[in-house]
């Protein structure tokens, strides 16, 4: 099933209807998610444009981020 979502502004829930569990996402996490599908890379120049960070901590935070989406199956990243 797909994965629901609910804007609210500056943050979103993000609900995986296989597990009915709920998930908040920031607004950074907001962001991104609104950006999917987009390559790794491109989510990090989001990052970094928006919040003028620098390109390592875009990179570890998108790292981290869709590490964690992936864990709670709510996207399915491709490895290759």
């Amino acid at each position: 099933q797909d994965v629901l979502a609910t804007d609210l502004e500056n943050e979103l829930v993000v609900l995986n209807p296989n597990n009915n569990q709920m998930y908040n996402l920031n607004s950074s996490g907001r962001l991104l998610w609104q950006a999917l599908p987009a390559s790794e890379l491109r989510l990090q120049e989001i990052l970094h444009q928006k919040y003028h960070i620098s390109q390592e901590v875009s990179r570890k935070d998108v790292e981290t981020l869709l590490k964690a989406l992936e864990s709670r199956n709510l996207v399915y990243l491709s490895h290759e």
